[in-house]
């Protein structure tokens, strides 16, 4: 709930109902947030882009500054984005803050119109940002024990990664801010944001990592030994569970004040987070980073600390999908977190909350952003974002080429220039009460839950019918080919299995063998999995299950 409340005003309170499935077997949940006043959008320079499509880049020359190529290439996106990773491969990797705000000063003295964003870390101290450097090395020795997360195995601050190549800083030394400390709170909007509030050619920040630590950080999960990598692991949060409550409540509070201080310069904060409101259907047997559940708080409870405040949310995955090996044509997505991620994303729009969607699409083999199965998969994530995409609130899409979370390559696609019109209204989800029947898919029950009864009926529709009558009936699964007889339905004979609820949904698309029992599954979901939507010049439509997305336009 997030745009700004003129003073005075008393906060609004309304009331969101939704019709939810969960697996402890609530239906209907009423949840009571605050909403901001509807008229500030649009809000300074950020408004909604239609009918061009809103495209953004996460651009970071390594190399130096953007040349003249790449500073028009920045220019015909809505949105530029300048990261952490900027002149990463330069020799001096010093004050980095001052030259990503020169970066966008020169972006706007090229004549380009594109918003333009700095980076900041949230999660992690960098030392190439000087307020960050002085927050770790100009201080006491017992300001590093008491305003960074400290490793209980090896001691002093959990060190995070390898991501010093400039020879003048230390090795090994990105930490952790303790947000449970009110003095860091006081830090870092007291010196991490002053020196952009007064750059003309930066219109946001964007926070990376806000509530990473606490929402699903391996470093605080046991070790995995297929990723050796990710190290380290197996710590212990500090504080347990009270310590992780009170680190989520206080880096959501420094983001408040950041966020107050950055729209009294008429800049907006984009916080990159990976929770998800509760009240999402579709939950996960064991909740992992970025489902619902992975949080120790969820998003609802951040989104309460920020009342009052404009700002804008990052997804960094969104619907997010890349080929497994060369010469791989099938899309391969995360089917449940499309769901999600499109069902999150609109009820925030409805609460007047800006999002960036951006997609990660690769892996390196692939050699051009623009061929199949790479653009496929750009089309369904981008797809995915006109869906949830509000009316009246801003919001972007953004792919990087290549898994890098910067977009190197340089290279837009021609599929941004296409002309979708604006939206004529709200996406439809689209369930098998209207005809959604999905193939070769197996809807399972949320944990838990077991089918209400099972019974032999002729085809995929009849199965769909009896549930659509019936009011306790969440969705369906049938088969051709029963395995093995159960309950009412005999073995190798058609099965209609009726679900009170909808846990995971798996696409068996590994056997389309006709006569197989993948291949002759259907199952139906009443809430659906469908999205379509209207718009002046094209019909975007995504199936979550499959999943696949597309544009079809009207010329």
């Amino acid at each position: 709930p997030n745009c700004i409340l003129k003073m005075g005003l008393a906060v609004l309170l309304f009331t969101i109902t939704f019709m939810v499935l969960h697996s402890d077997g609530e239906k209907i949940r009423t949840t009571t947030l605050p909403k901001q006043n509807t008229s500030t959008w649009p809000y300074g320079k950020w408004k909604t882009s239609w009918p061009r499509i809103p495209t953004s880049i996460f651009g970071a020359n390594a190399s130096g500054p953007e040349n003249v190529t790449q500073l028009h290439i920045d220019g015909l996106y809505t949105l530029v984005i300048y990261g952490w990773q900027h002149e990463d491969n330069s020799s001096n990797w010093t004050h980095i803050g001052k030259r990503l705000s020169e970066q966008c000063n020169a972006l706007k003295k090229s004549g380009s119109s594109s918003l333009c964003v700095v980076y900041r870390s949230a999660c992690n101290t960098q030392p190439w940002f000087d307020s960050d450097y002085e927050a770790m090395y100009s201080g006491n020795a017992t300001r590093q024990k008491t305003w960074f997360l400290q490793d209980n195995v090896n001691g002093g601050p959990i060190l995070d990664g390898n991501f010093n190549p400039d020879p003048n800083l230390p090795p090994n030394q990105t930490w952790f801010w303790d947000f449970r400390n009110e003095e860091v709170q006081q830090y870092y909007p007291a010196h991490v944001i002053p020196p952009i509030l007064d750059v003309d050619g930066v219109d946001g920040v964007f926070f990376d990592m806000v509530d990473y630590a606490v929402c699903g950080a391996y470093e605080f999960h046991p070790c995995d030994p297929s990723r050796p990598s990710r190290k380290p692991c197996g710590l212990e949060f500090p504080g347990g569970k009270d310590g992780m409550v009170q680190y989520f409540d206080g880096v959501w509070s420094t983001m408040k004040t950041i966020a107050t201080m950055l729209e009294q310069k008429n800049k907006l904060a984009i916080f990159s987070s990976t929770n998800f409101m509760t009240n999402l259907s579709w939950s996960p047997d064991v909740p992992q980073r970025m489902e619902p559940g992975a949080c120790i708080k969820p998003q609802d409870d951040a989104h309460k600390i920020l009342s009052g405040t404009t700002f804008a949310r990052y997804y960094e995955q969104w619907v997010d999908g890349n080929a497994n090996k060369p010469g791989d044509s099938e899309l391969v997505f995360n089917r449940s977190q499309c769901l999600w991620q499109i069902q999150n994303a609109i009820r925030e729009g409805k609460e007047e909350v800006a999002f960036i969607g951006h997609t990660d699409v690769g892996p390196m083999w692939l050699t051009d952003p623009v061929k199949t199965p790479a653009l496929l998969n750009v089309e369904t994530s981008l797809a995915a974002l006109l869906i949830a995409s509000p009316l009246n609130v801003p919001s972007y899409y953004s792919f990087s080429f290549g898994r890098h979370w910067y977009d190197n390559s340089y290279q837009r696609i021609g599929l941004y220039d296409k002309d979708v019109g604006a939206p004529l209204g709200d996406a439809k989800q689209l369930g098998c009460c209207d005809g959604e029947l999905l193939q070769n898919v197996y809807v399972h029950d949320a944990l838990g839950h077991s089918d209400l009864f099972n019974v032999d009926l002729p085809s995929a529709q009849a199965c769909s019918a009896l549930c659509c009558n019936m009011s306790d009936c969440a969705g369906f699964q049938w088969t051709r080919k029963q395995i093995g007889a159960a309950g009412n339905c005999s073995d190798g004979g058609a099965c209609c299995w009726v679900k009170p609820t909808i846990g995971r949904v798996e696409h068996w698309s590994y056997n389309t063998t006709p006569g197989s029992a993948e291949y002759d599954m259907v199952s139906g979901v009443k809430q659906g999995v469908t999205w379509q939507r209207q718009f002046e010049k094209a019909t975007v439509e995504v199936n979550c299950a499959q999943p696949i997305g597309h544009i079809k336009y009207n010329y």
